[in-house]
């Protein structure tokens, strides 16, 4: 999941670069190595600069009954100390126990 697109920039960088252009790449990138890696069936939300709502994108991922969502953002802040990776996770238990 390439987050923004269309009308939804995501953070603008130096420059005037966009996030929802960089995410498309990192998301089309990412899907190839786990293809060849791992031979998985990727399927995108949005490959190209369109937006996608958050329902459909999650609609789409529950239809494809999709074992894994991963949604790429490149986030930002002012502050020059802040860096890293956030990373947000959804566990049901019984899908992973029972």
């Amino acid at each position: 999941d390439a987050g923004h697109g269309g009308h939804d920039t995501g953070t603008i960088g130096k420059g005037g670069f966009r996030e929802k252009d960089l995410v498309v790449d990192i998301s089309r990138r990412l899907g190839e190595l786990l293809q060849l890696h791992l031979g998985a069936d990727v399927i995108y939300t949005r490959t190209t600069d369109r937006f996608v709502s958050l329902k459909d994108r999650t609609k789409l991922a529950n239809d494809s009954k999709a074992a894994l969502f991963v949604s790429v953002h490149a986030n930002s802040s002012k502050l020059r100390s802040f860096r890293g990776v956030g990373t947000y996770y959804l566990s049901h238990s019984q899908l992973l126990y029972g």
